[in-house]
């Protein structure tokens, strides 16, 4: 993603490796008994929170987002932050629904694109 690259870019590789670490920190230690995550490539991350609708699993979203941004994180390229922050994007699978695995995932990858397309740092549904 461009946001990393640039962050790469600014601060280096090494630095940003600890930025990814400190926001999976961030991630595991907000975590409840039954939550997994997983790094999902560069710097993506999917969080798993089984037994919640889509209105508590944004609001997770929605605190990690703000946990992660009071870490003060300098991102000079990212504007108008100049924090690392992060976007996220919810679906949910209902009691019964028969989605596909790649169904959820796809619509929780366009919600992430909804939230970084209406200005970053914001989580979508």
């Amino acid at each position: 993603m461009r946001v990393l690259k640039e962050y790469n870019d600014r601060y280096g590789h090494p630095t940003g490796d600890r930025v990814l670490v400190e926001v999976a920190g961030v991630i595991m230690g907000n975590r409840r008994g039954g939550d997994t995550a997983y790094r999902y490539g560069g710097e993506e991350f999917l969080i798993v929170l089984p037994e919640q609708s889509l209105r508590s699993a944004a609001s997770t979203a929605d605190n990690l987002r703000k946990t992660i941004e009071r870490l003060q994180i300098p991102h000079e390229a990212n504007t108008p932050a100049k924090l690392v922050t992060i976007s996220a994007g919810v679906a949910a699978l209902a009691s019964g629904d028969s989605k596909s695995t790649r169904e959820l995932l796809g619509q929780a990858d366009a919600a992430l694109y909804r939230a970084k397309k209406a200005g970053r740092n914001r989580v979508a549904t």
